[in-house]
């Protein structure tokens, strides 16, 4: 019987793989000052979708869809599931006021919200008609659940990706967002991380270069390379798993139900292109919902933020100053 391929032995694509590929394929509890709990509508929600205009898929000039990343994975209702009540069913009030302290220097307008309607992995068309046997994600709603509905084995291309709506800001000092795993599916074969938006939505993340991804069946953290290094615990079906992205040290990290796992790379990741949140699946039914902040966090982000916050006065007090220049300082800091 042929041997079955594991994910921590993926080989990498080639650059004509990854051009046909790409174009295929804290805890901050805040009590209300609102007296009423209002629902985000779904312009709210989506506000502008960057992706749609990118080269990923979606709606041309002329208003038709394009790329052979358009919405071709199936938009399904969310299903009446207790671990699954309405996402955005607080108070609007509270979830901009989470933010805010969140990303205190950031636009949250421009924050990722949800997962991105047509930057995902979808079924290539042949004679106008979709093959049944390529995989295929589901979104909910809401756009904040996403199952893998096909793919039966544990080869590498039956991977299926997808990336939020927007890229993360580089005035955030730390970015942080979480998943619910709501069912390991088959093999509970799935990835946590970051994306540049050229990467192949037929991976997961991790797999290829400017990518990144902690995975749930063996633990391991993959950084643009198809071989894994060890890192974490493996994940399943309850768990709760963060992935974070510290600006000011250039350091990702990963939690498991609210304890931090430690830093995953061991060289900075470069900042010089876009990072997306991004999710990947390979097994069928494996299903997750996402916390982009529209609730509290189960980890507390304060503990990251005041490292970043030190790091940052580190940095400051480590320029040496020409000693007219300190005079000026101080009597700048002082005077103001």
């Amino acid at each position: 019987m042929e041997e079955q391929q594991r994910n921590d032995d993926i080989p990498m694509i080639d650059g004509a793989e990854a051009s046909s590929g790409s174009s295929s394929a804290a805890n901050n509890t805040l009590s209300s000052s609102s007296s009423s709990a209002q629902r985000f509508s779904i312009v709210d929600v989506l506000g502008n979708d960057d992706s749609m205009n990118s080269s990923g898929g979606g709606l041309s000039s002329d208003g038709k869809e394009g790329g052979s990343n358009s919405a071709i994975a199936t938009i399904v209702p969310v299903p009446p599931d207790p671990m699954h009540s309405a996402m955005y069913d607080y108070d609007e009030g509270a979830v901009l006021q989470r933010l805010q302290l969140l990303y205190p220097y950031t636009d949250i307008q421009k924050l990722p919200r949800i997962w991105s309607k047509t930057d995902r992995w979808s079924l290539p068309q042949q004679n106008n008609s979709v093959s049944q046997q390529l995989p295929i994600l589901e979104l909910s709603a809401d756009f904040l659940r996403v199952t893998k509905r096909k793919g039966t084995n544990q080869n590498s291309k039956d991977a299926a990706a997808v990336r939020a709506n927007r890229p993360i800001p580089r005035s955030c000092i730390v970015y942080y967002f979480e998943i619910t795993v709501v069912s390991k599916g088959q093999d509970g074969f799935m990835g946590i991380g970051l994306s540049e938006k050229n990467v192949s939505l037929n991976r997961l993340p991790g797999w290829d270069p400017i990518s990144y991804g902690y995975h749930g069946d063996d633990g391991n953290f993959f950084s643009s390379s198809g071989k894994g290094v060890e890192y974490g615990p493996t994940f399943t079906t309850g768990d709760v798993i963060g992935c974070g992205l510290n600006f000011v040290t250039r350091q990702l990290f990963f939690t498991k139900n609210g304890q931090h796992l430690g830093v995953a790379n061991a060289l900075s990741i470069p900042l010089n292109n876009d990072l997306f949140p991004t999710i990947g699946m390979q097994t069928a039914d494996e299903m997750i919902d996402a916390n982009f902040g529209q609730k509290p966090f189960l980890f507390d982000m304060r503990s990251e933020l005041k490292m970043a916050e030190k790091a940052t006065m580190d940095n400051i007090n480590a320029i040496e100053l020409p000693a007219e220049k300190v005079l000026w300082m101080n009597r700048f800091l002082f005077l103001n």
